[in-house]
């Protein structure tokens, strides 16, 4: 096994062909993993994943060190990774709390704690494939179930440390000129290689200029209530908004996830444009009394911080759906965003009509981001009131699966039970409205689960066609 430094000091083990452990064998550039030569299908995700603990066998691995490694400029939160984790359990077999491979430590991150053996595999030449080197290197990066698009752009960045330069004597002219051709040719193909192996050409799109198309981002409302728990609430109004917002054609707007991420972090509104590539954000705030609700909200210029428009909201919690309502589409006119199609009506359409459900419903959600065992069991109870108070909540169901899942990742459910809770809460969801792009998210990992991939892949492509959108959908898959 070789060495490189790819930052200063720091030197990092880089993979050798295959990687056996117990009756695994996990092959590094391709992703593939196989158990007794059957092969195991995994996400790019998660083979990027078991890669990287591979290579810091060991040692533990931390959070971030995975998100930046893995989802390198997608902002994520911790069910992303608990998920393409619980992922990579369920092939190999690992039980979280006896684990023979993947071992959690809490409150940093992971550890890969079985025996590795490292083997080398004899490299193919390149001109055996038919057309030459270039249809040698597309041979390889073909390979596979997803292809290359998918299958080899999963891997931790590295710097190249050496670039090959051509040699100082040879002349440019005669027999050698072809060689010396030849010799770019295959340096530029290694170089190419390389880059889909190491996730530098990875499909990225964050570079988008901001001016493309109008985008936004909605932060979590503060909490100015005099009780700390009507927190739930706040973050409920700004959850709420994110997904109206995004129904909307010729928006851009940034996962929770990422918005999210700047709760209680001091931040100006031109470092939140910079870092989620916004133009503008929404913010506001958010104070609860019985069932008196005032809700302020702001849209501001994130190059200049100039307010695009603003509302002060004085009313009784039963407006609260009129509210978000009237907060989407001032936005969508501030933006001069046309409402198209059914834009209009989508804008309108409130999850549930039921007031209380949707208060259990939000509840929920705020335990579900928690991201502890025991939030994870409150978070079911809660979308499981919301049920009983609506029985069509189709949203409810889909985080009530959710629920169950996490609670498996936390170990505090063992797989088969959480299957069994959160099958029919998804089948039900799918019953009420199989449009929701969420729903078909995790309907892909609860097929992972199961071992189905073909059907996984399918519910995640699913997802992303009805929510191009979609955070959950590309965290799980990509």
């Amino acid at each position: 096994m070789s060495d490189s430094v790819p930052e200063w000091g720091k030197v990092v083990r880089m993979p050798t062909d295959v990687s056996v452990f117990g009756p695994f064998r996990f092959e590094q550039r391709t992703g593939r993993l196989s158990r007794r030569d059957v092969e195991i299908h995994l996400t790019p995700r998660a083979s990027n994943v078991l890669r990287f603990l591979l290579a810091r066998r060991g040692e533990i691995v931390t959070k971030d060190e995975l998100f930046a490694g893995v989802w390198k400029d997608v902002s994520v939160t911790d069910d992303a990774l608990l998920q393409v984790v619980s992922v990579l359990r369920k092939a190999l077999g690992d039980d979280p709390r006896r684990p023979e491979y993947i071992q959690t430590v809490t409150g940093e991150g992971y550890r890969f704690i079985g025996e590795v053996h490292d083997e080398a595999v004899a490299a193919q030449p390149l001109a055996t494939a038919p057309g030459g080197p270039l249809a040698a290197s597309r041979s390889r990066t073909a390979a596979g179930p997803q292809g290359a698009a998918r299958a080899e752009t999963a891997a931790p960045p590295r710097e190249i440390g050496v670039v090959p330069g051509r040699d100082a004597g040879a002349p440019a002219t005669g027999p050698r000129w072809g060689t010396a051709v030849i010799g770019i040719v295959l340096v530029a193909v290694a170089l190419i290689a390389w880059g889909v192996w190491s996730g530098a050409f990875d499909g990225d799109t964050s570079g988008e200029s901001v001016g493309d198309v109008p985008s936004i981002a909605v932060l979590p409302f503060v909490n100015l209530s005099d009780d700390p728990a009507n927190e739930y609430f706040s973050d409920g109004l700004a959850d709420e908004l994110i997904s109206r917002l995004g129904t909307i054609n010729g928006l851009r707007v940034a996962a929770r996830t990422s918005s999210f991420s700047f709760k209680g972090r001091p931040a100006n509104v031109g470092e939140i444009g910079r870092q989620l590539n916004v133009a503008t954000v929404l913010e506001g705030s958010a104070q609860r009394d019985g069932n008196r609700v005032r809700i302020i909200a702001r849209l501001v210029n994130a190059d200049d911080g100039f307010e695009l428009w603003s509302e002060a909201y004085d009313r009784e919690f039963d407006n609260v759906f009129a509210i978000q309502q009237d907060i989407a589409t001032r936005v969508t006119e501030a933006l001069t965003i046309p409402l198209m199609g059914d834009d209009a009506a989508l804008l309108a359409r409130a999850p549930t009509d039921n007031l209380e459900a949707f208060e259990a419903y939000m509840r929920g959600n705020y335990f579900l981001a928690r991201y502890t065992g025991s939030a994870f069991e409150a978070a079911a109870r809660n979308f499981d009131r919301a049920i009983d108070l609506d029985p069509d909540f189709a949203l409810a169901y889909v985080r009530l699966a959710d629920a169950y899942l996490m609670q498996n990742g936390y170990g505090v459910l063992p797989l088969p039970d959480a299957l069994a809770e959160a099958v029919p809460a998804i089948d039900r969801a799918m019953q009420i409205d199989n449009r929701l792009g969420e729903a078909h998210a995790i309907l892909g990992l609860i097929r992972e689960l199961e071992g189905d991939s073909a059907a996984a892949q399918a519910a995640y492509e699913r997802a992303i066609e009805l929510d191009p959108g979609s955070a959950r959908a590309y965290q799980l898959y990509w």
